[in-house]
């Protein structure tokens, strides 16, 4: 009997081991700081990663961050070499000490790839700067940026069911010591940066009547910070006629006999420029009304038909004396 016990006792602890080491299949938010330690007036990152236990599949993502603004200001944000799609800018609200953002990923993202010993689940990238006063810090000198409770985390399953959710928020800690040399990684960053962005395309589209161009370039390195547009009756740019734009981009000539350029610029002043060249087949027919050539050709026509009548008539005449 004593044997018996001893066996179900090894067997129940055998499978709560078991249970203890089986992974628990659920995505992963954290933040990974580039240091555990900064200087006030110190620029530095804070990396969002996703990580995912296979075989979780996550397809979309909608985060919350906090960070404290006493301490911490905002400095920039790139999605550069994020493995999300944004639908729109993250947002942010300085004062409160938010940023939200959200993406979708196309193809899913089931974690790391097996032998890549890059990592391949950056979300954003966030530069902060520490701007508090050095009286001002707590004493024990540890802030948190961390994630809200309504960050979410939705499978790839086609229903968009959300996922089990781990977040994990980034300690820094700030040095009292006043830093010998201003350190700004931002700065830093945006020089190593001499890529343009991508080749991209203006797709044109119709909505509710009105033609737009529909248009989204990547830059890999410090991500697109904002998009430019011209429209010429020509092939020559001016420098001076650059206006922001946002798409979708409203056409200002509906006629779509103008050339359309778009240029995409990321944080480091790269630039890539595409144009969206006027087309017949695209192009609506102009009223003849709008037309000057066709009144002209019209001119002309009614000019030519009432003087070959007054030839005709004179012709007729002289033919007609002559037979008297």
């Amino acid at each position: 009997m004593k044997q018996v016990r001893i066996l179900i006792i090894g067997i129940l602890l055998s499978t709560f081991y078991f249970l203890l080491s089986f992974p628990a299949f659920a995505a992963e938010l954290y933040l990974e700081p580039s240091r555990s330690e900064y200087a006030l007036g110190e620029t530095f990152f804070i990396d969002v990663r996703l990580n995912v236990t296979p075989p979780e599949n996550i397809n979309a993502v909608e985060a919350y961050l906090k960070y404290p603004t006493d301490i911490i200001s905002l400095k920039d944000i790139s999605i550069g070499n994020s493995i999300l799609t944004f639908i729109s800018q993250p947002e942010i609200d300085e004062p409160n000490g938010l940023i939200h953002f959200s993406g979708i990923i196309p193809s899913g993202y089931i974690g790391q790839i097996p032998g890549n010993p890059d990592l391949n689940n950056l979300l954003l990238k966030i530069s902060f700067k520490m701007t508090g006063n050095i009286i001002g810090l707590s004493s024990s000198n540890i802030y948190q940026i961390s994630f809200m409770d309504k960050s979410q985390a939705f499978l790839n399953d086609g229903q968009g069911t959300p996922a089990k959710l781990i977040l994990k928020p980034a300690q820094i800690i700030i040095a009292k010591e006043a830093p010998i040399l201003s350190l700004d990684s931002w700065q830093n960053f945006l020089q190593e940066d001499k890529t343009p962005p991508e080749d991209f395309k203006p797709e044109l589209v119709e909505i509710n009547g009105k033609y737009y161009l529909l248009f989204l370039a990547q830059d890999k390195e410090s991500g697109i910070d904002y998009y430019e547009a011209q429209e010429t009756k020509t092939d020559k740019l001016d420098d001076f006629k650059w206006q922001k734009a946002e798409s979708p981009y409203l056409i200002n000539d509906q006629t779509l006999t103008s050339y359309i350029y778009i240029r995409a610029i990321d944080k480091a002043h790269n630039i890539r420029l595409a144009v969206f060249i006027p087309s017949p087949s695209v192009s609506p027919v102009k009223p003849h009304y709008e037309n000057l050539f066709i009144w002209f050709i019209i001119f002309i026509s009614l000019i030519s038909l009432v003087l070959l009548y007054f030839i005709m008539r004179y012709i007729w005449g002289r033919k007609s004396n002559i037979g008297k």
